[in-house]
């Protein structure tokens, strides 16, 4: 799709336009040659293709011109030396847009986009016999392939074969129109069909015909002959007759006739340059030779043939001269530069001033001195060639001062004699180093030095003055009296009538911002602001009276560079600048760049530009100067369609690579790639052409998934990447105006490039299938190495401590003991010994099991199996757990054999044994459930069976029963005592005695363990137990529920899990308190649906509902939240303590604690709670006005002070109401009598009672003192017997209500 853009300065037109009477001057040419990558210079044909490219045909081959590039193709074939000796190459570009090229040996070639080459597809000397000349190929309206060949004109057809049309002549060219072909030959101009019998025209018989073209518009055949010169012939009548002209130049042979415009044709003669043909007068003019003006000519007057492109260009091939380009539309611009050898050129081309003096001549200081242009005669002449010329200024008598590099300044008349040199030496300056000179209107020289102070010379050139402004750069005349001068460091105004000198733009002034203050140009508007040239900074507009910077241009604006050197504005006012790489012009704000038409990355010089009288603008550079009119320029649209021309893969074998072009081909014609992954380093090629502004074409592209960004801009169409990681693309790719970075056009190619087989979605799967094989093969390994360690070091662990404690177990048992046969204790000092008692029995207990297990597995003691019968061991075991299971509820069974169960074992192992087993099944079975144990008796073996339905066994947790030193989850939740080792320690067991174990369960069901052994037959051996199985029935005994004894004083919650805990904290506490008890918080949470203690201690691990949990539901129920609650735990880590404190615990104790600190810790709770009640009493009775109380000063929790404020505001609306009741009260606040009434004690320390009395009292005192009668005060409180009122009051007040105001 063609796109056209809207661009300012797109094209510079000229004030003239092409005509149809007569072509236009030319104005542009251009020539392509070796240097430029044409393969050859002897041209023989020149074409256009659809995409606008050039195709060129020389001796060696066949090239294609896009604007920016010249590709050459090669034509294959078995050549011989004597082939390529003569060898002409000729294009036909045919209707179906197939382009041909062939050589005059008969080889036709055909290009093929796709594999983009030609390809050798016929030789017509295989097809004709004798020698073989080709000179034209060319396809009929009607499609038919003709060849016009030395020995005639054939008919070629796809199979290859050549049929004869016109025999024995030289066929030269080939023309068509109305279905008649016209046929040039060394023998006149044949004609063939058009309904008439073929022959040759009258008047051309013997005419050697090189080249035809037909003028459609005229009805003419234009005709060049060989030597004969030019005709025409009228395709209607067959009329011939010569081009008549003052000048006949075609004693030439006439090898290509072009049309140019409407009825003006140009013909090409082999020595004679190009002409001019005028169809309407006949006129024959010359174009263009070799001897044509000084910058418009050919290289070579052997004209073979000619190209007219879209856009009205005209290419030239020549025989010797390469390809020349000529145009007929430029800019309104001139270069000035210095032509070596010259001296009707500039200097030098390092042009660092301009200025044109009154007498309309231009003069330039260069780096060699000064050269001034008169205009009228167009003579240059050079002056002070010694010297560098750095800025000029003309004066009104005509003379130029001219300030140098290191020599001062010159006085130069009109004709560039100096007039006076005025120099450091002689002190007429304060430098030498002049880089600014400007004529003020009193017709005083302001002279700015580099390296010295601003000078003020009088008209002669004598110092007057100078001024503390240094670095000076520029000069500027301002309005009135004022002077402006820029430097390195901002700009100064001096005011020269005052000497006063203000300094703007500083360095310290624009500290704080981004700004460059090395200022060149300044040009001053009458707004009060000035645009401000920088170096490095970009253009800026600077507000004088704010001293600040209004608007900026850089370089991501559209400005070429941000070293600014010239500013000039037009009338319409546009400014434009002369920048370190080029011109811009900024209008409406837009900045556009001109470099493709004055010169592709030039670097101005500072300062170095100047407006003439006529209006033009001349910019001084390092490459020339450049002088054009800013008002010349028009806006128009072009067109450069941008296509992706070619992909090509890298790093990829040939034979692949061309396996797979047409694949590619088709790829990108649809715009989709799919790559192999390693053919992920490719090259992609683009274009965009329009021949005239190519050198303003630029483009950008960007790999979107590839790519951070949009690419810089860039002249050559290529894009390369390498490596690309396999995944998706798209590449986006634009064709950019370099005069304003506006889009011309877009293209984009998706690229998918797919993934290696090793690298595959399913590969990976594989892949990580594998290594979590191979990790968790390591990781069971590593950790089941761990863990039978770990299991070894906490075994080890728990027998050194069992080392360890075993004396101090001793002295405190023997110790308590004797302690319990005092006669003297009290029953409360015998129930605190009983409970030490029983528990250092349970820790005794444990360490004897772990160091017989130590015993047996280090060998120190030995087995000595023995014939027991485990019928009499269960027997006794399963009597010793009957009264257990009888208080939970479970039913107990044992099922024996008639005869003995005889093996050979230990009768100890075997009873701490089934202890183990015994007691994990009474432990995790719930009230109502059952457990049985069965003996079952075979000829080899003899197995017990062991089972319940209680808690089981979780799925995951049963790997580790019998290996490790582990506690499932459930059992852990189930809060009953245990340690993880009994199973190990049964495994083990029956390992020694030769025998096995497994088990069944499922989770929630219950469980079996079956336990075998080898049945022997001889006679057993007596057992007496040796252990008791205390330990393990105190881990399955039930707790007592404990109530509370009601009495006086404050009463404490005490929840926890344990009995012996639980009972101990009860003995402790029924002192002072009124102790309630709960095993759970199920348990306590129903006690305080009913009751409202005063606190609460409750144990964190409990087997229903946490006690953070429970303390949480505790103090987000409003009706409990200020009851206090202190935490007790084993858990002493820091997250441990946090977490019940955020949960709203009031304090957290750890065990094991001193019950002292204990005592003091609820003690001033407690007392906290007392302080707390007057609090809020006091505040009750303070804030008695109905809808106004409140007790928010008061230091309880809020749903506290809301409870006391609504039961004081009830009773005070209530106030005179005799009949008001406490049952009336409960009713209002929505809560049971029992629970209110725990409430309100626990908040004020009053009944309901008692606190609706105080509060009618102190109302009542109120009103007294309001002078209120004692009568209607007990009425107003609500006492009907004013004798009960005086009684009540005395007591509370110890005055009567009568004497009470006195």
């Amino acid at each position: 799709m063609r796109v056209f853009r809207f661009v300012l300065a797109a094209v510079l037109i000229l004030s003239f336009r092409m005509g149809y009477a007569s072509v236009a001057p030319i104005t542009e040419v251009r020539h392509l040659g070796l240097s430029d990558g044409l393969s050859g210079l002897r041209v023989f044909s020149i074409l256009e293709d659809r995409n606008g490219a050039i195709w060129i045909s020389t001796k060696s081959g066949v090239d294609r011109y896009n604007g920016n590039q010249i590709t050459n193709y090669t034509l294959p074939g078995d050549l011989y030396y004597g082939d390529m000796a003569g060898r002409v190459i000729q294009l036909y570009y045919d209707g179906l847009e197939e382009l041909w090229a062939y050589d005059n040996t008969g080889r036709i070639y055909l290009y093929s986009e796709v594999y983009d080459r030609f390809d050798h597809v016929a030789k017509v000397g295989d097809a004709e016999s004798g020698d073989v000349r080709l000179n034209r190929i060319f396809r009929s309206d009607s499609g038919e392939n003709l060849l016009g060949m030395a020995q005639g004109l054939f008919s070629y057809d796809k199979e290859g074969g050549v049929t004869p049309i016109i025999t024995d002549v030289y066929v030269n060219d080939i023309a068509e129109s109305d279905s008649a072909l016209y046929v040039a030959t060394t023998s006149g101009l044949k004609v063939i069909g058009d309904g008439c019998q073929s022959g040759t025209v009258k008047g051309l018989e013997n005419e050697n015909i090189q080249s035809l073209c037909v003028a459609e518009e005229s009805g003419l055949l234009l005709i060049g002959t060989f030597n004969d010169g030019l005709f025409k012939m009228d395709l209607d009548t067959r009329e011939v007759s010569r081009f008549e002209s003052v000048r006949q130049p075609f004693s030439y042979p006439v090898r290509a006739i072009l049309k140019i415009s409407e009825c003006v044709y140009a013909a090409g003669a082999d020595g004679g340059g190009i002409y001019t043909l005028d169809l309407n007068d006949g006129t024959v003019e010359l174009l263009i030779n070799t001897e044509s003006d000084s910058k418009n000519y050919l290289y070579s007057n052997g004209i073979y043939t000619m190209c007219r492109d879209m856009h009205g260009n005209v290419w030239v091939g020549s025989y010797t001269g390469g390809v020349t380009l000529i145009g007929f539309v430029k800019a309104p611009l001139e270069h000035i530069v210095h032509e070596r050898g010259n001296t009707r050129s500039i200097a030098n081309n390092n042009v660092n001033a301009i200025a044109e003096n009154v007498n309309g001549d231009i003069w330039y200081a260069t780096d060699c001195g000064v050269s001034v242009f008169r205009q009228g005669s167009g003579q240059w002449f050079h002056r002070l060639s010694g010297s560098v010329g750095v800025t000029l200024c003309p004066s009104g008598d005509g003379n130029v001062l001219l300030g140098t590099y290191g020599a001062g300044v010159f006085m130069l008349d009109k004709d560039g004699n100096v007039v006076r040199h005025i120099d450091q030496q002689s002190g007429g300056l304060t430098s030498n180093y002049i880089f600014s000179i400007e004529q003020d209107g009193d017709g005083d020289y302001w002279v700015g030095a580099i390296d010295g102070k601003l000078m003020l010379l009088d008209s002669d050139g004598v110092l007057k003055c100078k001024y503390d402004v240094g670095q000076v750069l520029s000069v500027e005349i301002l309005e009135g009296t004022e002077v402006a001068a820029s430097t390195a460091n901002g700009f100064y105004v001096i005011e020269k009538m005052t000497g006063e000198i203000r300094h703007y733009a500083s360095t310290h002034e624009q500290q704080n911002q981004n700004l460059s203050t090395y200022i060149v140009p300044m040009l001053f508007n009458g707004d009060g602001t000035v645009w401000l040239g920088t170096e490095g900074g970009g253009l800026n507009l600077y507000d004088i009276g704010e001293r600040k910077v209004r608007r900026a241009y850089r370089m991501s604006d559209g400005l070429p560079s941000n070293d600014i050197y010239g500013i000039q504005q037009d009338t319409l006012g546009r400014l434009w600048i002369s920048t370190g790489n080029g011109i811009s012009v900024i209008a409406d704000s837009t900045v556009s760049s001109i470099n493709y038409i004055v010169g592709k990355g030039s670097e101005y010089n500072k300062s170095a530009s100047a407006v003439l009288s006529g209006g033009d603008f001349v910019f001084g550079s390092t490459a020339g100067a450049v002088r054009f009119s800013p008002y010349h320029f028009d806006v128009v649209d072009y067109s450069a369609p941008l296509r992706i021309s070619g992909f090509s893969l890298d790093a990829v074998d040939e034979a692949k690579r061309e396996r797979l072009v047409p694949y590619v081909h088709d790829g990108l014609k649809s715009g989709k790639l799919l790559l192999d992954y390693d053919c992920n380093s490719f090259t992609v090629s683009f274009e965009a052409i329009n021949i005239r502004y190519s050198d303003d074409i630029s483009y950008r592209y960007f790999l979107e998934g590839y790519d951070n960004g949009w690419s810089e801009l860039t002249d050559m169409g290529v894009a390369r990447y390498k490596n690309v990681a396999p995944g998706k693309y798209t590449l986006f790719i634009r064709s950019v105006r370099g005069g304003d970075n506006r889009i011309i056009d877009e293209a984009s190619l998706s690229v998918r490039i797919l993934q290696p087989w090793w690298n595959t979605v399913w590969a990976w799967l594989a892949y990580t299938a594998l290594a979590l094989l191979i990790i968790g093969f390591a990781f069971r390994y590593k950790w089941n190495m761990l863990q039978k360690r770990y299991d070894q070091d906490k075994i080890r662990f728990f027998i050194n401590t069992a080392h360890d404690i075993r004396t101090p177990v001793t002295l405190i048992m023997s110790p308590l003991e004797e302690l319990l046969k005092e006669e003297t204790l009290s029953s409360n000092a015998l129930y605190l010994a009983e409970i030490a008692k029983q528990n250092v029995g349970k820790l005794n207990s444990i360490a004897t099991q772990l160091l017989d297990f130590e015993k047996f597995e280090s060998g120190q003691r030995r087995l000595e199996l023995v014939t027991v019968d485990l019928c009499e061991i269960l027997r006794d075991e399963v009597g010793c757990f009957l009264d257990v299971c009888a208080k939970k509820g479970i039913e107990l069974t044992l099922s024996l054999p008639d005869a003995p169960a005889c093996i050979a074992g230990d009768g100890h192992l075997l009873e701490q044994l089934f202890d183990n087993l015994m007691s994990n099944a009474c432990k995790y079975t719930r009230s109502g459930g059952f457990v049985k144990v069965s003996v079952s008796v075979t000829r080899k073996r003899v197995t017990v069976d062991i089972s319940d339905n209680g808690i089981g066994i979780p799925q995951k947790g049963r790997k580790h029963i019998f290996t490790d030193v582990y506690r499932a989850k459930n059992a852990r939740d189930s809060q009953e005592a245990g340690t993880g080792f009994g199973l190990l320690q049964v495994k083990r067991i029956v390992k020694m005695l030769d025998g096995t174990v497994r088990f069944t369960s499922t989770e929630g069901e219950g469980t079996t363990f079956t336990v075998a052994f080898r049945h022997v037959f001889d006679e057993p051996v007596p057992f007496s137990r040796k252990t008791s199985a205390g330990s393990s029935l105190e881990e399955v005994m039930l707790s007592d529920a404990f109530g509370v004894e009601k009495r006086e004083g404050h009463t404490i919650l005490i929840v926890d899990d344990n009995d012996d805990m639980r009972n101990y904290l009860r003995k402790a506490f029924s002192k002072d308190f009124n102790v309630a008890v709960a095993h759970s918080a199920t348990e306590a949470s129903v006690y305080l649906g009913k009751n409202y203690p005063d606190l609460i201690l409750s144990d964190v691990v409990m087997p229903d509902l946490h006690g953070d949990d429970f303390c949480r539901m505790v103090k987000s129920n409003p009706d409990t939240a200020g009851i206090p609650v202190i935490l007790l735990t084993a858990n002493s880590d820091h997250k441990s303590v946090v977490t019940g404190l955020q949960k709203g615990a009031d304090d957290y104790i750890t065990k094991p604690f001193s019950m002292e600190i204990l005592k003091l810790k609820v003690k001033g709770m407690i007392e906290n709670r007392n302080n707390l009640r007057e609090g809020l009493l006091r505040h009750a009775i303070d804030n008695m006005e109905p809808g106004n109380l409140h007790v928010a000063d008061v230091e309880a929790s809020e749903s506290d002070r809301d409870f006391v404020a609504k039961v004081t505001d009830v009773v005070v609306r209530n106030m005179d109401d005799m009949d008001f009741s406490i049952d009336q009260l409960c009713q209002e606040m929505a809560m049971s009598r029992t629970l209110f009434y725990g409430r309100l004690k626990s908040l004020t320390g009053k009944a309901p009672q008692e606190f609706i009395r105080i509060l009618r009292l102190n109302k009542a005192a109120e009103l007294l003192k309001q002078g209120i009668p004692v009568i209607e005060v007990s009425e107003m409180v609500g006492f009907v017997n004013v004798k009960y009122f005086s009684t009540l009051f005395k007591k509370h007040f110890g005055v009567q209500p009568s004497k009470y105001c006195q």
